[in-house]
């Protein structure tokens, strides 16, 4: 499956507008609040099933496309069906339903054949999703054939439950302590918490990563003042375009 390709505007992505995704629902983006009011492992385990890859997460020995697995797991397994129908209630506000004869999930009343999410339109789904929280949007994985990815499927639903695998996974790559720390220093950074708290979570790393870039010049420019040598490219000024290879972010 090739890499999907739009285009997000960055400062509808800073004032923590919705996404309007085709022609079915809006994805919004969720406060430092939001996410607090849930637990930010909640909100971590509801943005795992999106966006994991099955391969990687649930150890699978061959590719398995997302969206067909989530399929499957909705059908035959109603623990993940709930944790699935909650992610979406979060993330979309809206409720679903999986349409087995069309391979696809219903959000909303938005009834139709075309106004479905399918294995065609979920990677722009996962696309959107990765984008607002920081995630590398590269798609990462391969099709196999339908039944093939079905017995891989049936082997992993009789070997583990998955529900509780998809808690353990996803507090590998976290950490509460770490979050909240951050929270707090940007508060105070700022010194006014509440608005850090109703920032979206793609400006709240925005800012972080603004803030620790700020700080590096500040500090290479004293040093550069006190007579050191400072390298031209730790000069850069700090009101600038961020790219991956700067500090912070996710």
């Amino acid at each position: 499956m090739s890499s999907t390709k739009i285009e997000l505007d960055e400062i509808k992505l800073l004032c923590g507008a919705p996404i309007y995704f085709q022609d079915i629902c809006y994805i919004f983006q969720p406060t430092i609040r939001d996410i607090g009011n849930i637990s930010y492992s909640k909100f971590k385990e509801y943005l795992f099933v999106f966006i994991a890859d099955p391969k990687t997460a649930y150890d699978i020995k061959d590719q398995v496309d997302p969206f067909y697995f989530m399929l499957i797991m909705c059908e035959t397994n109603p623990k993940f069906y709930r944790l699935v129908k909650e992610a979406f209630k979060f993330f979309t506000h809206e409720d679903i339903l999986v349409i087995k004869e069309f391979n696809g999930i219903q959000v909303g009343n938005n009834i139709g054949k075309d106004k479905l999410i399918t294995r065609d339109n979920f990677p722009e789904f996962q696309y959107i999703l990765k984008k607002l929280h920081c995630y590398d949007c590269e798609d990462k994985y391969t099709e196999p054939e339908n039944e093939r990815a079905r017995k891989i499927i049936e082997k992993l639903k009789k070997s583990q439950d998955i529900v509780s695998q998809v808690k353990s996974k996803r507090n590998e790559d976290s950490d509460e302590v770490d979050f909240s720390s951050l929270i707090s220093s940007l508060g105070l950074y700022y010194r006014d918490l509440s608005k850090v708290l109703d920032l979206s979570y793609y400006a709240f790393f925005d800012q972080v990563k603004r803030m620790q870039i700020k700080e590096e010049y500040d500090t290479n420019l004293k040093s550069a003042l006190a007579g050191a040598k400072i390298p031209k490219n730790k000069m850069k000024y700090w009101i600038r375009k961020i790219h991956q290879t700067d500090k912070g972010g996710n």
